[in-house]
């Protein structure tokens, strides 16, 4: 009966293992063809050399904020781009100019809901202390950092344009060899300081 029962159970464990895949973090030393400490323009020569396709910036180490846990709202008060969302068709994208509010994306719901709470211009010390009251009143309601609208950079005909643009952020992701895995570079004062490889069961590294 045991036996019957496990084996019945394999199938999902090996797929739960397949999706949850691992991760890897490599802060010292190098990682195939990336070196830690490298400048920006070096990494980004070393991944067109080595024929990765695509990168894109992302937010880096998200924070996720809720009415639990407010005081760790200094961990996202300096984000470029912010998200409001409660997960059932309310999300707001704030992209942040500054100190100010230089873009903001309102989903329908959130449209009708909370109709120009907030509006370009709008301070950074506003945009949050509304905010928080909205999360407050809301518990169903989180704020998280984000990159407000990145596109993905096609190093095989890279411009100029492309790598100014790249070079503006400290975080970029593309995949691996294979659709299972992908790799995210932390800069730091214009120098590769982490890298993050992560990947599924269905391609270890």
């Amino acid at each position: 009966m045991f036996l019957l029962r496990l084996k019945k159970l394999m199938p999902i464990t090996l797929m739960l293992l397949v999706v949850s895949g691992c991760e890897k973090t490599i802060e010292d030393g190098n990682y195939k063809y990336l070196d830690i400490g490298i400048t920006k323009e070096a990494a980004l020569t070393k991944l067109i050399s080595n024929k990765v396709k695509s990168v894109a910036p992302f937010a880096g180490e998200i924070h996720v904020i809720k009415s639990g846990n407010l005081n760790e709202f200094d961990l996202i008060s300096q984000s470029k781009a912010l998200a409001l969302n409660d997960h059932k068709g309310y999300f707001v994208k704030i992209a942040f100019d500054g100190d100010e509010i230089g873009d903001i994306y309102n989903s329908l719901v959130a449209q009708k809901a909370t109709p120009d709470i907030f509006v370009k211009g709008q301070t950074r010390e506003n945009t949050i202390s509304t905010i928080k009251s909205l999360i407050a009143k809301n518990k169903k309601l989180t704020i998280y950092n984000i990159e407000f609208d990145p596109r993905w950079v096609d190093l095989t005909k890279i411009t100029d344009a492309d790598k100014a643009y790249l070079l503006d952020f400290n975080y970029w992701e593309y995949p691996g060899t294979e659709n299972y895995s992908y790799y995210n570079l932390y800069f730091d004062s214009g120098k590769l300081k982490k890298i993050k490889y992560k990947w599924s069961f269905i391609e270890l590294p």
